[in-house]
């Protein structure tokens, strides 16, 4: 087998279990199917919680030159050979740990640096499995320089209570007796572990601004909504300036959020801005974020700014349908006030977008401005907010000024 010499050990190991499986008399009403699913079925289950596509298929002829097989996409039974070096990475950790468990009762894991080869969203697959893996009379000991591992690591704290510990060397003199005792993951910690894994890297990607703002970072059309918007509508003028989704409004106004944390120690040398949605805020709470360094739309929301009168009429007038202008702008009054009876603030032009590009869709006759409400507010109507508009000045105001 053409392997390192742990994954051969553990695949003979698999294969004896096979045999002996095979000669127990109280496997003898199972199907294969069933003994197939006992010997390899936890280790294609771990393996899918932390690989979307990776699959083990088989694990071949134990006889002639007997090895891992996997399927991929549409690559079927492809030796184990052809991984890549982190997929090879997290199943040897995966499978190491399955086969050992077996045979080693109340026991301790020790594993230097697992995320070796791997990407941030793999390792924090990888060690939350590996902790669900770990038997209950067992421990899991980690080196890590990872910033998806710690934090997957806090998360699963926070799940499951005292059964994850934090241990800090800074600052610890070895050459005399210490004991070291948990910690928790503090700002001194997350700060200590940000400035080793990466240095002075920061000052060579860093932009020269970052603007936190609202926005989700999932879904498909809704995903970095707003951060999209503002790249699109500013990037001219600030080139150097990134926007960042990174939640709803609570989620930027919390100190303590750990993505902004990250971002904001590693490029401690750009200027941060934080930026949130108008709403409901009332004049005292918008003021309250102000003194704490916190920015607010002057409008309810960047729907507001995109199919704002001014928007809407230049749109008219690129299409080259300027007598269209009126009816248009009716359109949106009417789906506002459709909107306002429906129980939404007067303002909340969100809840009529969908109405609204509908009908500016059908007066202007527009094919290919974008598939749903999202993609023509981002594709067709962000780039009408040029320097020249005066929502883009009052836009540039809420966030530069």
């Amino acid at each position: 087998m053409q392997t390192d010499t742990v994954v051969s050990e553990n695949y003979q190991r698999l294969i004896s279990s096979t045999l002996s499986s095979l000669f127990d008399n109280q496997n003898n009403d199972k199907s294969v199917k069933d003994l197939r699913e006992e010997l390899i079925g936890k280790i294609q289950t771990s393996l899918s919680h932390v690989f979307d596509d990776l699959k083990l298929s088989s694990i071949g002829d134990p006889l002639v030159n007997g090895c891992f097989y996997f399927t991929k996409g549409e690559s079927e039974n492809f030796h184990y050979r052809n991984l890549s070096a982190g997929e090879k990475s997290a199943f040897d950790l995966l499978l190491d740990m399955i086969i050992k468990s077996v045979y080693l009762n109340n026991t301790i894991y020790c594993i230097d640096e697992p995320e070796t080869h791997m990407h941030t969203a793999l390792q924090s697959k990888l060690i939350a499995e590996m902790y669900n893996l770990v038997p209950d009379n067992g421990q899991l000991w980690l080196t890590t320089h990872s910033i998806g591992m710690l934090k997957e690591a806090k998360k699963i704290e926070e799940q499951h209570p005292n059964t994850v510990c934090f241990l800090n060397f800074t600052d610890i003199d070895f050459d005399v007796p210490v004991i070291i005792k948990p910690s928790t993951i503090d700002s001194t910690i997350w700060n200590k572990f940000l400035e080793l894994a990466f240095g002075d890297f920061s000052k060579l990607i860093a932009p020269e601004r970052v603007v936190f703002c609202e926005g989700s970072v999932n879904g498909a059309s809704r995903k970095n909504f707003d951060a999209d918007i503002y790249t699109k509508i500013f990037s001219a003028k600030y080139p150097g300036t990134s926007f960042v989704s990174i939640g709803s409004c609570s989620e930027i106004e919390d100190e303590s959020n750990i993505s902004m944390q990250i971002i904001s120690r590693v490029l401690e040398h750009s200027n941060i801005i934080k930026l949130v949605d108008r709403d409901d805020k009332s004049e005292e709470e918008v003021s309250s974020l102000h003194d704490r360094g916190i920015k607010v739309l002057a409008k309810r929301h960047i729907e507001c700014y995109l199919l704002d009168d001014e928007i809407i009429t230049k749109l008219c007038i690129v299409q080259g349908k300027r007598d269209k202008i009126e009816e248009c702008l009716t359109a949106k009054k009417t789906e506002i006030d459709r909107s306002i009876s429906r129980g939404n603030p007067k303002d909340d032009i969100k809840s009529a977008s969908g109405q609204i590009y509908t009908d500016l869709k059908r007066i202007l006759s527009l094919t290919q401005c974008g598939n749903d409400t999202a993609s023509f507010l981002k594709f067709t109507m962000s780039p009408l907010i040029t320097q020249d508009t005066k929502i883009y000045t009052e836009l540039e105001s809420n966030i530069f000024a």
